[in-house]
């Protein structure tokens, strides 16, 4: 008996706190990706989703292509683990994966009218590129 107690004091707390009692003070919602990586809490995340606040002057691109040479992979350590990450294909169905000889690794990212954006990304660590997409693909 003592324990449903606590336990339903507990969670009429969690439930009935306000978003800024939990420490989010409007957060971008592509935040709550990265607190749910980093966190593993379901209850965190879902928290976070109900006081998130989609940022609308992020540019969003249609597709991306990561161009790299594979021959000189092994320079780019986070390039070559996004790559061969097994999260990446079924995260990013509009990243494609593009080898190209001699090349360094490069973001080629394209908006809906058909223009594109060239962004390097050979000094990026593995979970900002990830962000990076999370953020910007459509």
């Amino acid at each position: 008996m003592l324990v449903y107690i606590l336990l339903a004091s507990l969670l009429s707390f969690v439930y009935s706190e306000s978003c800024a009692d939990f420490g989010f003070q409007d957060p971008a919602c592509r935040l709550c990706n990265v607190l749910e990586q980093n966190t593993k809490s379901k209850a965190m995340y879902a928290k976070c989703k109900e006081c998130c606040v989609e940022d609308k002057s992020v540019e969003k691109f249609l597709s991306a292509r990561l161009i790299y040479c594979a021959s000189g992979i092994h320079q780019y350590p986070h390039i070559q683990a996004f790559i061969n990450s097994e999260q990446k294909s079924s995260r990013f169905d509009n990243l494609h994966i593009v080898y190209k000889g001699g090349a360094i690794p490069t973001l080629l990212l394209e908006r809906e009218d058909g223009s594109q954006e060239t962004r390097a990304i050979e000094k990026w660590k593995t979970e900002h590129l990830e962000e990076f997409l999370t953020t910007h693909l459509q």
